[in-house]
């Protein structure tokens, strides 16, 4: 199988092996795609892929922490582009597991601030807290 952004999901959960959720297969993909674009899985090396496994159901884990701990607005009154890490949230948004709503002014055009910016937690996202949970 090529490495890809676009690589089938079901085929590489199973090559990365009967524990992997689509989730993590999702995070996988991801990452393979990021750093070995063009390449089949097949000429990566058996100990390589078990690393690369490891390391994205590591990443998957704590996206799943961070995902499970956002909110648009903290306790503190603290908006979540003061306390989240901007690489998680885009990472939590190229899974679908998060949406970022950002409005724009319907008469303008002009996209508001991000102050303005609100948090859903996708079905896939809801999916994963709750597969996390019930794991630990």
């Amino acid at each position: 199988m090529m490495i890809s952004a676009t690589m089938d999901l079901d085929h590489l959960a199973e090559r990365m092996g009967d524990t992997a959720t689509p989730s993590e297969a999702r995070v996988m993909r991801h990452m393979l795609a990021e750093t070995l674009e063009g390449i089949e899985t097949a000429e990566i090396d058996p100990d390589q892929w078990s690393s690369l496994v490891e390391l994205a159901i590591q990443r998957h884990r704590e996206l799943v922490g961070v995902l499970g701990s956002l909110c648009t607005r903290n306790e503190a009154g603290q908006h979540f582009t003061e306390t989240a890490d901007p690489d998680d949230l885009d990472q939590l948004e190229s899974l679908d597991l998060l949406l970022i709503h950002r409005p724009t002014h319907e008469a303008t055009g002009i996209p508001y601030s991000s102050e303005y910016w609100t948090l859903e937690v996708t079905e896939a996202g809801i999916e994963a807290v709750e597969c996390a949970e019930g794991t630990a």
